[in-house]
């Protein structure tokens, strides 16, 4: 079973990459030991890649991982790599018995991870389901999905500086117009300016989208049961051209 499904164009525009949780649900829920990694020319036609962490990163702490979650990529224009981080879960005596963001970076042809996992920020309760986007002020929101004690929740960081949590500001409340449980944040932009935040409520059965004009409200536009033909759920919205949407149609209708 494949959960989870961002997808990013390029920053030279020529690929469009696409991370996946791996897991087999015939196995249980801590069986997504890695992540799928792909590129396309043209939506249609894929190339894919499976990073197995036990057998990636034998004899490391990383073997130890049963769930790699919700896996996402970001351009870091400080390295001139893509940036894919996730979420680590490992039973209560491994190194990782709440989950975790971590990160590692892509290598040149988007077909494996070329170093050791780094954490990525540290939070009191388990971190999971996170995505970055940057504005257009150059300022980085990060959305990440955290339970404890008030329950399951949604919360942002602001910062402008990837890797250095000193200068991260977590906005206060929860990010979201109601306390319904929601998971698999991603926010994108419009061709109008807008941004724009989607989840999946997932013990409600329905996705809700959000508008936000300063990144700390956000006014609910739309609810759209997770049934029938069309269920989002996990994943991200790529704006496409009209010889792109085309294609999509011609191949796909």
């Amino acid at each position: 079973d494949l959960h989870s499904f961002p997808t990013r164009r390029s920053s030279d525009l020529r690929l469009f990459l696409m991370v996946l949780t791996d897991m087999d649900w015939q196995q249980g829920k801590w069986s997504c030991r890695g992540i799928v990694m792909m590129r396309s020319r043209d939506l249609i036609h894929w190339q894919h890649q499976t990073v197995h962490f036990p057998e990636r990163y034998a004899n490391t702490i990383f073997a130890q991982a049963d769930a790699v979650w919700a896996p996402q990529t970001l351009y870091d224009p400080t390295k001139g790599k893509y940036m894919v981080y996730f979420s680590l879960h490992s039973p209560k005596d491994g190194p990782f018995p709440r989950d975790a963001v971590y990160y590692a970076y892509a290598n040149s042809d988007f077909s494996d991870l070329e170093d050791e996992p780094q954490s990525l920020f540290n939070y009191p309760d388990p971190t999971i389901d996170t995505d970055i986007v940057q504005d257009d002020e150059g300022m980085y929101h990060l959305f990440f999905n955290t339970w404890g004690a008030e329950g399951l929740q949604r919360r942002q960081y602001i910062f402008t500086d990837l890797h250095d949590q000193s200068t991260w500001t977590l906005v206060p409340g929860r990010m979201q117009p109601n306390n319904i449980a929601s998971e698999g944040s991603t926010a994108y932009l419009l061709a109008d300016g807008t941004w724009l935040l989607g989840y999946d409520c997932f013990q409600a059965g329905f996705y809700q989208i959000c508008r936000t004009d300063d990144w700390r409200t956000f006014q609910l536009q739309r609810e759209t049961k997770t049934t029938g033909a069309f269920t989002p759920r996990h994943g991200s919205v790529l704006r496409i051209t009209e010889k792109e949407y085309c294609l999509l149609k011609e191949a796909f209708d």
